[in-house]
């Protein structure tokens, strides 16, 4: 021991010895001890912190080991409790006399006074600016959003130290968890909102997963969000959990904070859900599973490639290796669905190499033979990002320019065929949904025939993904006739025959106890680009089960 030139073995070995004689006593021993501690140099201070936290018979034993060893010398005890709880657990052993038990043991008595409620906000605010001051992180903080939620619920529950430091602890965790080099995959505020909550509203916390349908409210509240009824339901679930699981006293700074998290929870759709899209807000349902579980779902795009898409969208090479690697991911579908929330906040210098860029990756984006009600596919994501882009450009002359030298440094089909399909000029055509005048709606439709042309040529048109759509128009633009030649002039053998069996090939979807789909030929419309006659000796069998079933 310090102070006696002993080690800690050495004197127990001394203890051994003293006691081969003879049994010493529990007070010959404690004499014993305290002469030795009694030559120490430096005093031994003993540290107990959080008493007050402990049950009650906890208490007692803890100050019934410091009352029965205090008296050793060059030994002190810091002890650090709540006096009101601590006396109150000491009355049972002291016939209700705590306080004056606790003042025969205590010698000196420090008072901590409470620090004032702004330094306590400080701090927490200054640990928050240290996971701020990553930019992925800061990107998304909107400081009004963040003024209401916190004035409106948070404030409530950061009155000491220790709830500080307790959520610090914990939301530096969460924070590291969802981060990378590239992007922080959550909204710092929502996660601030949700890591609260979690803390101190743990009950409640736990049953939002299980009840995503009441929080998110998912397509069902588009049709239901002015329904009295609907309404009144959801406020009542709502009201049957938060009585189940926080107390009254509660209970209104956890409903505030929920009209900021779950819009949909009191029937009504954000004003603008691209903006919770982009501020990967816990409220928009593609987001929402990735708080509890703090991961990406795998059908999901992360935050860090999505942001890699939009630096390349002006960069056709880069963007195209960025797609073509989302797509052996299965996530191109995805992907593109996440860049439509972007499509009014580009800026305008991106526009001409853009069109480029999702020109070349046009030809690949996958074509789903599954199309789900109001889901768009990625071809039709595409051609919406150039649409509402270029709708913010007031000069006609500008947007089909920037069009056709876009379309005019790429190779590819299919977009270029889409977007001049959607500005060729219709009876029952809507005039706001037009980019261009009719003389240059024209122009480049002349450009997209030219380019069909090309790629049947060159064999590029024949593996294209979503080829039917791209012959009828091909077919609309010329004559049903070139397009039929086309095809006949491929058509060699049983390989052939199943290529133009599986372009026209649709398929139904229908809903009765589960999801079913079903593939059919209309033999109507494939008529006019083939001859059946010529696919009879390869498929005739498969022919004519299809005309017993389509007509």
């Amino acid at each position: 021991m310090e102070g006696t030139g002993e080690t800690v073995e050495q004197s127990a070995d001394a203890y051994e010895a003293r006691g081969k004689n003879k049994e010493q006593s529990l007070s010959e021993l404690k004499r014993s001890l305290a002469m030795d501690m009694a030559d120490l140099e430096q005093p031994v201070l003993i540290v107990i912190d959080d008493i007050d936290r402990l049950t009650t018979d906890e208490i007692r034993e803890v100050f019934q080991l410091v009352k029965a060893n205090g008296d050793f010398p060059n030994l002190i005890y810091l002890l650090m409790f709540d006096r009101d709880i601590v006396s109150g657990a000491l009355d049972t052993v002291s016939g209700g006399r705590g306080m004056e038990f606790l003042d025969k043991i205590v010698q000196v008595l420090f008072h901590v006074p409470q620090p004032p409620l702004s330094d306590v906000r400080q701090v927490l605010f200054d640990g928050l600016n240290v996971f701020l001051a990553e930019a992925a992180v800061a990107e998304r903080w909107e400081s009004d959003r963040w003024n209401r939620i916190w004035w409106d619920g948070l404030v409530a529950y950061f009155t000491n130290l220790r709830s500080v430091y307790r959520f610090l602890g914990s939301f530096g965790f969460q924070v590291s968890q969802m981060q990378n080099e590239r992007a922080f995959e959550l909204n710092p505020i929502d996660l601030v909102a949700l890591e609260t909550l979690r803390l101190f509203e743990s009950k409640f916390y736990e049953s939002i997963p299980g009840n995503r349908s009441l929080f998110i409210g998912g397509h069902v509240s588009l049709f239901t969000q002015d329904d009295p009824a609907a309404k009144q339901t959801r406020v009542d679930e709502l009201e049957r959990l938060l009585t189940s699981t926080v107390p009254e006293s509660r209970r209104a700074r956890v409903r505030e904070l929920l009209t900021h998290l779950f819009p949909a929870l009191f029937g009504h759709r954000h004003s603008d859900d691209e903006s919770m899209l982009r501020g990967l807000r816990v409220g928009q349902e593609t987001i929402f599973q990735r708080y509890f579980t703090l991961r990406i779902p795998k059908d999901d795009i992360a935050q860090g490639d999505l942001d890699t898409l939009r630096r390349n969208l002006a960069d056709p090479r880069n963007f195209t290796q960025a797609c073509l690697a989302l797509k052996k991911r299965g996530l191109l579908d995805a992907a593109f669905e996440r860049l439509d929330a972007y499509k009014e906040h580009l800026p305008t210098t991106l526009f001409p190499g853009m069109i480029t860029a999702l020109s070349d990756v046009g030809d690949f984006l996958p074509k789903s033979d599954q199309a789900e009600f109001a889901k768009f596919d990625a071809l039709t994501h595409a051609w919406r990002l150039i649409y509402f882009c270029l709708r913010r450009v007031e000069d006609g002359s500008q947007r089909f320019e920037w069009l056709q030298s876009g379309f005019s440094a790429s190779q590819g089909v299919r977009l270029l065929v889409l977007v001049a399909s959607r500005q060729e000029r219709r009876p029952d055509g809507d005039a706001h949904s037009y980019l261009i005048d009719e003389v240059q709606a024209l122009e480049l439709t002349r450009l997209a025939t030219e380019r069909l042309r090309l790629a049947a040529e060159d064999g590029r048109l024949r593996a294209l993904p979503g080829l039917k759509y791209v012959l009828y128009r091909w077919s609309e633009w010329t004559t049903p006739e070139e397009v039929r030649s086309w095809i006949m002039s491929g058509l060699n053998g049983p390989t052939d025959a199943l290529w133009v069996l599986r372009t026209f090939l649709s398929v139904m979807r229908s809903e009765s106890h589960k999801v079913q789909f079903t593939r059919y030929i209309v033999l109507s419309a494939l008529e006019p680009f083939v001859d059946l006659g010529a696919l009879e000796p390869w498929s005739g069998r498969l022919l004519r089960l299809t005309s017993t079933r389509c007509h």
